[in-house]
C-alpha cells in the first residue's frame, strides 16, 4: 500500500470517529451534524472531504433505523411505567385513614398471639387443639344444654379457683414480710450491716385468668398466682433490686445460708446440705458462717461441702473427697479423716499442697478453738453431727 493510499485511510477513519460521535449527541439532527461534519473536514485542509463524508453520512443513516426503534421501544416503556405510577398514586390517595379499625386489627393479632402461645405454640396447634375439643364435646352426647351446664360449671371452678388464689395470696405475704425481716437480721450478723432483704410477690396480667381485685384478670397455675422474687440492697443508699443482678458471690452465699437456715428451723427434713455455701468468703465472714452452720447443726444434721479451714475445723466428722482420673473417667473417692490426717488436711486448706510446718500449727489451733467439744465447737458428740467435705483434686 502506497503512502497516499495509507494516509486516506487514516482520514476515512478519523472522519467515521467523528461521524459517530455526532451520532450520540441527543436533540441535534442529522443534517446539522454533517455540516459540522463538513467544516471539521474542511478545517483539516483535506481534500476528499465530499467523498469522505458522503460515506460517513450513508453509514449513519443506514445505522439511524435501528436506534430510532429502540428509542421508540424505550420512550413506549416509560409511558406504561407513568401509566401505572399514576393509578398507584390514585389508588392511595382514595385510601382512608381509620385508626379504630387498626387498633381492632392489632388487638385480634396480639389475641391470636397469645392463643398460639398458651395452646402448642402455633395457630395450627391451637387449631388442633380446638378440634379435639370439639370431638370431645361430640363424643359426651350431650343435650341441647349440655354445653351452657359444662360452661357454667368450668366458671363455678374457676371462682372457686380465685378465692383460694386470693387466700394463698394473703398468707404468702404475711409470711414473705416475716421471712425477709428475719433473713435481713441475719444478713447483718454475717458482716453486712446494712443489708436488706426483700420478698416481692408480683403478680402478672392475664385476659384469660381468674378475676382479681379492681377489674383485673391475673395468671394463675398450679402454684398460684404470685411470681416470688427475691430483691437485696447491700448498702444504706441502694433501693433493693433482684437478687441475681445485684448480689456478688459472697454477698449471694450469705443470702442463701440464712434462707436455707430459716427455712429448716421450720421443719422438714432432718439432713440439710450446704455446697460450697461460703463461696466468695473469707476471714471474719468465713467465721460468722462457720457459726450460723454449727447452730443450725443443733438441730438438723449438717452436711457442708467447703474449702475454708475455719468451718472444716467445727466439723464433728471431717470426709475428703479426692477426684481423680482413670482410665479417661472421673472417679471420685470419700474417705473419713483421723486426727492427724485431719490436721493435714486443714493445713492443705490453709497454706496448699505445701502444707508447711507453720500451717499445721494454726490447723492444730484451729481444732483447739473450734472443733467438737470446744466452747466454739459445741458439746463432743451432740447429735445431729456435722460433716465437712474439702474437695482434693
Amino acid at each position: 500500500m502506497d503512502a497516499s493510499a495509507s494516509q486516506k485511510n487514516r482520514k476515512r477513519a478519523a472522519i467515521y470517529a467523528r461521524v459517530s460521535t455526532l451520532e450520540q449527541v441527543d436533540g441535534t439532527s442529522l443534517a446539522t451534524q454533517v455540516e459540522r461534519c463538513r467544516a471539521y473536514v474542511e478545517s483539516q485542509g483535506w481534500s476528499l472531504a465530499g467523498e469522505l463524508v458522503d460515506e460517513g453520512v450513508s453509514g449513519a443513516k443506514a445505522a439511524r433505523p435501528a436506534l430510532d426503534r429502540l428509542l421508540d421501544d424505550v420512550a413506549a416503556a416509560g409511558e406504561v411505567l407513568d401509566g401505572l405510577r399514576r393509578e398507584a398514586a390514585g389508588y392511595l390517595a382514595g385510601l382512608e385513614e381509620d385508626p379504630g379499625r387498626l387498633a381492632v386489627v392489632e388487638e385480634r393479632l396480639a389475641l391470636l398471639e397469645r392463643i398460639a402461645r398458651r395452646f402448642g405454640g402455633s395457630i395450627g396447634a391451637a387449631i388442633a387443639r380446638r378440634e379435639a375439643a370439639a370431638a370431645l364435646v361430640a363424643a359426651a352426647d350431650l343435650d341441647a344444654g349440655g354445653v351452657e351446664r359444662l360452661a357454667a360449671a368450668v366458671e363455678e371452678h374457676r371462682q372457686k379457683l380465685g378465692r383460694a388464689a386470693a387466700a394463698l395470696h394473703a398468707v404468702r405475704r404475711e409470711v414473705a414480710a416475716a421471712l425477709a425481716a428475719g433473713i435481713t437480721e441475719d444478713l447483718r450478723g454475717l458482716l453486712m450491716p446494712h443489708a436488706r432483704f426483700r420478698i416481692q410477690l408480683d403478680l402478672r396480667d392475664d385476659p384469660a385468668g381468674i378475676a382479681w381485685d379492681g377489674g383485673r384478670r391475673v395468671a394463675c397455675g398450679p402454684g398460684g398466682v404470685d411470681e416470688v422474687r427475691f430483691e437485696l440492697a447491700a448498702n444504706p443508699q441502694d433501693p433493693e433490686r433482684p437478687l441475681g443482678e445485684v448480689a456478688s458471690g459472697g454477698e449471694m452465699a450469705r443470702v442463701v445460708l440464712c434462707l436455707e437456715a430459716r427455712l429448716a428451723a421450720q421443719g422438714g427434713a432432718g439432713t440439710v446440705v450446704f455446697d460450697e455455701v461460703d463461696a466468695g468468703l473469707g476471714g471474719e465472714a468465713a467465721n460468722r458462717v462457720g457459726e450460723r452452720l454449727q447452730a443450725i447443726a443443733g438441730h438438723r444434721q449438717v452436711v457442708c461441702v467447703t474449702h475454708l479451714a475455719p468451718i472444716a475445723a467445727r466439723a464433728a466428722h471431717h470426709l475428703r473427697v479426692t477426684k481423680r482420673t482413670v482410665d479417661g473417667r472421673s472417679d471420685s473417692t470419700v474417705e473419713e479423716l483421723g486426727p492427724a490426717a485431719r490436721v493435714e488436711e486443714l493445713g492443705r486448706l490453709l497454706a496448699g499442697e505445701a502444707t508447711p510446718a507453720a500451717a499445721r500449727v494454726h490447723a492444730r489451733e484451729l481444732l483447739a478453738a473450734l472443733g467438737p467439744g470446744t466452747a466454739s465447737g459445741g458439746p463432743s458428740g451432740a447429735p445431729p453431727p456435722t460433716a465437712a467435705a474439702g474437695r482434693n483434686g
